[in-house]
C-alpha cells in the first residue's frame, strides 16, 4: 500500500484531499491518505518520522511551503528559486522538496489556449511572493519579451526577486494602469479575492481584448477578478484549474498515472463548502 501524507495547520486544504481521494478511488489504487494537522514546532519531527511510517510522498499545505525548507536535504531548482515546496519525496537517507506550481501553470495555460505563442509576449504578475516567483521562473523559460512583477512593498519585492534571472521589471502598484494596456497575460498571484479578503480590482477597460487573465485563488472557485474578466470577454485561467493541474502533476509523480479531470470532480470541488 502506498501512503500519502498531507501536512497543514490549523487545517488542511480539503480540496487537495478530495482531489487525491477521488483519483485513488477512480483508479482503484492500493493507497491511503494520512492528513496531519501539525503545529509549526512539531513539523521537524513529523517530517523526520514519516519515512519510518512507510510514508514517502507528502503534499505540503501553503502555510508550510516555506518553513519545510529547514528540514530538507535537497530540493529542485524550482523549489529553490521560489523558496517554497508543494510536495516532498522522503526516505530514511534523504528528504527532497519540489514545487510543481510553475510547471502546472504553463500546462494549464496550454489547456485553455493550445496555440498560445510565448514569443514576444508581455506578462504581468501581481505579487512577488513564492507563488509569483514559481510562475515567473517558468514563464522566463519561454521567449517572452518581459515579465512585470507588481509590488506594494519595494524593499520586500526586490529582496524576494533577487535570484530571478531574465528580462524582468519590478514596478510599484501605482504604475499598474500604465502597464496594463500592453499586457498579453496578467496573473493575480496575491491572496486578493480569496474568501474573507478584499477583492482584486483593476481597470479592465485598459486591457487589450486578447489579454488572458489568470488567478491563483481557488476559494471561491470564481473570484470577482475572473468574473469581471469573463464579462469583458477575456480568456481566463481560474485558480481551481491551476490547483487541479498541479494535483494532476503531483499524482503522476507519486503513482505514475496522469489522472483525468472529470466533470464530476469539478462539480464536487465547485460546490464544496468550507
Amino acid at each position: 500500500m502506498k501512503k500519502i501524507a498531507f501536512l497543514g495547520y490549523p487545517f488542511i486544504e480539503k480540496r487537495n484531499l478530495s482531489i487525491f481521494s477521488y483519483w485513488i478511488k477512480k483508479y482503484n489504487l492500493d493507497a491511503f491518505i494520512y492528513p496531519f494537522e501539525v503545529k509549526k514546532e512539531d513539523l521537524k519531527y513529523i517530517i523526520k518520522d514519516l519515512p519510518k511510517l512507510g510514508i514517502q510522498n507528502t503534499i505540503v499545505d501553503t502555510a508550510y511551503s516555506k518553513i519545510v525548507f529547514d528540514y530538507l536535504d535537497v530540493w529542485t531548482q524550482e523549489a529553490h528559486l521560489s523558496e517554497s515546496v508543494s510536495h516532498l519525496c522522503l526516505n530514511e537517507e534523504k528528504k527532497r522538496g519540489d514545487n510543481l506550481l510553475g510547471k502546472s501553470f504553463i500546462d494549464a495555460l496550454y489547456e485553455i489556449k493550445p496555440d498560445f505563442d510565448f514569443k514576444g509576449k508581455k506578462c504581468v504578475i501581481l505579487g512577488n511572493g513564492s507563488t509569483a516567483k514559481a510562475i515567473g521562473f517558468h514563464l522566463l523559460k519561454h521567449p517572452i519579451e518581459n515579465v512585470h512583477f507588481i509590488y506594494r512593498h519595494k524593499e520586500k519585492a526586490f529582496k524576494n526577486l533577487k535570484e530571478i534571472r531574465g528580462n524582468i521589471l519590478i514596478k510599484p502598484w501605482s504604475e499598474l494602469d500604465s502597464i496594463l494596456p500592453k499586457a498579453d497575460l496578467i496573473i493575480n498571484a496575491t491572496p486578493l479575492g480569496m474568501k474573507g479578503l478584499d477583492d482584486l480590482k483593476i481597470d479592465f477597460n485598459l486591457l487589450n481584448p486578447s489579454c488572458i487573465c489568470a488567478d491563483v485563488v481557488f476559494n471561491p472557485y470564481q473570484t470577482l477578478f475572473i468574473k469581471e474578466a469573463q464579462n469583458k470577454g477575456h480568456l481566463t485561467l481560474t485558480g481551481l484549474r491551476l490547483l487541479l493541474k498541479k494535483s494532476q502533476n503531483e499524482f503522476k509523480e507519486f503513482f505514475g498515472i496522469l489522472p483525468e479531470v472529470t466533470h464530476e470532480l469539478c462539480c464536487e470541488l465547485e460546490h464544496m463548502k468550507d
